[in-house]
């Protein structure tokens, strides 16, 4: 196989150079056990009008009764409407409060062919392989290595969902106050995979959307995941100092308003 002149791009050296990156507070099973109840109340996808769902439809042939994983499942909101269509879904997390919702999810719903287990994808290991792999929008696939073990999972179909130009008003405010550079970027991820997929002579699909998400949190539990769990360990006590002031004077009635603008980027192909 030929190569770019200019890029090089032999998959095995790509993997090779695609290291894990700081999630920050994303790592931790304890942050997405405290947003499990948000989660647990929002409804199971939907095949109308969710983009991801709807690129499946498109380019999937479920006719034939599908298997499915779905890494870092969350409350099992995509596992669930897969199950309509699949013969069977797997879902796994790495927040047993996240598994616990999507278990009570399926009862509430009456979906009997989907299962849940908790599990931190980067360290568990398995041999069952799947018909269908999707990794929607969850820092379970972050570098080299569970690409990898991801694409190995997967018999045909392998989708994946990853915010790009991701701008968090709250915690790049707070970057900024404690004089710390963002040493994450999603954007190189998408194009790293793209890059491996494009060198196995495969053809990946891509379509994309912008999205905007909202939380509010108290001031404790913004101190908890912005200073606590995202910055500390990253910036030295005086940035965590002036960080911890900006939040307060972020601040409004004891409430932080955080704002994510992002570009969602989907991407599919067939192995």
């Amino acid at each position: 196989m030929t190569t770019s002149t200019f890029l090089n791009l032999d998959p095995d050296t790509i993997i090779g150079q695609w290291r894990n990156r700081s999630l920050g507070g994303y790592a931790n099973a304890s942050t997405w056990d405290a947003a499990a109840e948000k989660w647990a109340a929002r409804p199971v996808a939907s095949w109308d009008d969710d983009p991801f769902l709807k690129m499946l439809a498109d380019e999937v042939d479920f006719s034939r009764g599908l298997s499915v994983l779905d890494i870092g499942c969350g409350a099992g909101l995509y596992s669930l409407a897969l199950a309509a269509r699949a013969e069977r879904v797997t879902g796994t997390d790495i927040s047993p409060k996240m598994i616990e919702a999507a278990r009570k999810k399926a009862v509430d719903e009456g979906i009997g062919n989907a299962t849940f287990e908790v599990g931190d994808f980067a360290e568990g290991g398995s041999g069952k392989r799947y018909d269908l792999v999707i990794a929607h929008m969850t820092p379970a696939v972050r570098d080299g290595r569970t690409f990898e073990k991801m694409a190995n999972l997967a018999n045909e179909y392998i989708y994946v969902a990853k915010p790009c130009r991701r701008h968090d008003a709250v915690l790049h405010d707070l970057m900024d106050a404690a004089g710390f550079v963002d040493d994450g970027n999603n954007d190189d991820d998408l194009f790293r995979m793209m890059c491996i997929v494009w060198a196995q002579g495969l053809n990946p699909s891509l379509r994309h959307y912008t999205d905007e998400w909202r939380n509010t949190r108290s001031l404790e539990e913004a101190r908890d995941f912005f200073i606590e769990k995202s910055l500390k360990g990253r910036v030295s006590d005086e940035g965590l100092q002036k960080a911890d002031a900006r939040l307060e004077e972020l601040a409004v009635d004891g409430t932080v308003e955080e704002v994510i603008t992002t570009e969602v980027y989907m991407m599919g192909w067939r192995v």
